[in-house]
This record gives C-alpha cells, sequence and structure tokens, in this order.
C-alpha cells in the first residue's frame, strides 16, 4: 500500500495491511488538520510514514510485537506550526520507520 503526491490527509486514518509494506508519504499531502491520527494493524511488513518538515510524530501508543520503531530526525514532541501525528494500534513482525523525506542531488526519496 502506497500512497503518495498530492492527496487530501484525513483526520483520522485506519492503515491495515498483512504481509506486504506500507508508506504513506504526507510531503505534498493537503493537510488540513493540527492533529491527524494513525489507527496501524500491520502484520508481517514495513510501515514507513514521510513527514513534512516542521511536523511531529507521536509513536508512543503503538504496540510493537517482535518489530523496531525508528523516529529518524522527528521531533517527537508537539509544537510548531506544522501537523502533529498521533500513531496507534499494532505493528507485528516488521519494522515501523518514521522520516522527513530524503534527497540527493535531484533525487527524492
Amino acid at each position: 500500500m502506497k500512497r503518495s503526491g498530492a492527496w487530501v490527509v484525513a483526520r483520522r486514518l485506519t492503515v491495515r495491511s498483512t504481509a506486504g509494506a506500507v508508506k504513506l508519504d504526507f510531503t505534498e499531502a493537503l493537510i488540513g488538520h493540527r492533529v491527524v491520527e494513525i489507527d496501524l494493524k500491520v502484520s508481517f511488513g514495513q510501515t514507513t510514514l514521510v513527514l513534512p518538515r516542521g511536523a511531529s510524530v507521536d509513536i508512543e501508543s503503538v504496540e510493537l510485537i517482535a518489530s523496531p520503531a525508528r523516529v529518524r530526525d522527528v521531533p517527537t514532541a508537539a509544537g510548531g506550526d506544522g501537523p502533529h501525528f498521533v500513531v496507534r494500534g499494532k505493528q507485528v513482525g516488521g519494522r515501523l520507520l518514521v522520516r522527513h523525506r530524503r534527497r540527493f542531488w535531484r533525487w527524492t526519496w
């Protein structure tokens, strides 16, 4: 499951996946809410959340079972002008990664 480009983000997102990767790229998305709630239920797959600059995230309510979680260079406390993402739910047998968009010369990913 992949979502990128310009898309309208709901106040609450529900993500369900079994044996597959999930990538939600919010960098070009239209976010009309101060707080975005993401409810995860991902089994045996990687979840990647790509947040815009200025955004913050809280993943403390995610139940991790045989899954590492990493927040790379994204503030974990709400503050500033950007949106705050609150992630809840369960990640089983995969990995949860939250980061900003990476850029090298002209390439982004």
